[in-house]
């Protein structure tokens, strides 16, 4: 999916190369305009258009609010940058988170579909992640999240069977909630993954906001969730996959961070 960002594609990208870095920076600002980045400890990226074994990321140590289209990194599946050829150092500014490689790879070479993934910290989310109960059918983007969502347990320490677990984790589902940690949304496209993000964001904190409360909440029975979930995704007149938002998100970055697209 394109935006619809006019910006000036620097002579070493290609078209294509520079579409999807327009795409990852303006994730990255929106994730920082609705308050649902991190410091440095979070990921997002995007599978390379023009070779699906390539990822379009952004750097260690840049802030979401600080992120440009041409200052991101595309590199193989090993690390490698395919720019220059050169593996990109872990655990050094300017260079690559190593846990990058551990969510993104395996997401995409298990699911061939899914190009784009999310992984952060918002508050609201965390909040849900500490909780028992996880996230409850209470409102209406819950209804939406339920269907695709599971849980991830924290863990700190990767080691050599986190990337066949991750990918297992997310069989059949788009968002995972990690305990006591964050999230992780994965889409087809840079727009379904923002979407599935985004209500997520805003029924955990609306929930979060009602058990503040200390009353009892109203959950939504078991058969009136599972019909107006099938009424969501059968409906041709709204699409749950972001396309419809995307523009108007663009817009957004456009408006209120425009140098995403340096």
């Amino acid at each position: 999916m394109t935006t619809t960002c006019r910006a000036k594609n620097p002579s070493h990208f290609s078209d294509a190369e520079w579409a999807d870095r327009l795409n990852v920076a303006a994730l990255c600002r929106l994730m920082a305009l609705h308050r649902m980045g991190d410091a440095t400890n979070q990921a997002v990226g995007l599978r390379c258009s023009e070779n699906p074994q390539h990822i379009i990321t952004h750097r260690l140590g840049v802030f979401f609010d600080d992120v440009k289209a041409s200052d991101l990194v595309r590199c193989d599946f090993d690390g490698v940058d395919v720019h220059d050829g050169e593996p990109l150092p872990f655990g050094q500014i300017n260079g690559l988170n190593a846990g990058i490689l551990n969510l993104f790879v395996p997401i995409f070479d298990s699911r061939p579909e899914i190009n784009c993934l999310i992984h952060g910290h918002a508050k609201p989310v965390m909040v849900i992640s500490m909780l028992k109960c996880g996230l409850l059918p209470v409102t209406q983007p819950a209804l939406f999240v339920l269907p695709r969502l599971g849980y991830w347990p924290y863990i700190f320490d990767e080691d050599e069977t986190f990337r066949g677990d991750f990918a297992k984790a997310f069989e059949g589902k788009q968002v995972l909630i990690a305990r006591n940690h964050g999230f992780y949304a994965i889409g087809q496209t840079a727009a379904e993954a923002f979407f599935l993000t985004f209500y997520l964001s805003q029924a955990c904190d609306a929930q979060a906001a009602a058990m503040a409360c200390g009353e009892d909440l109203n959950k939504i029975p078991d058969h009136a969730a599972q019909k107006i979930w099938e009424q969501m995704r059968s409906s041709r007149e709204y699409r749950y996959d972001g396309s419809i938002e995307w523009p108007g998100w663009i817009r957004m970055v456009n408006r209120l961070a425009p140098d995403y697209s340096q």
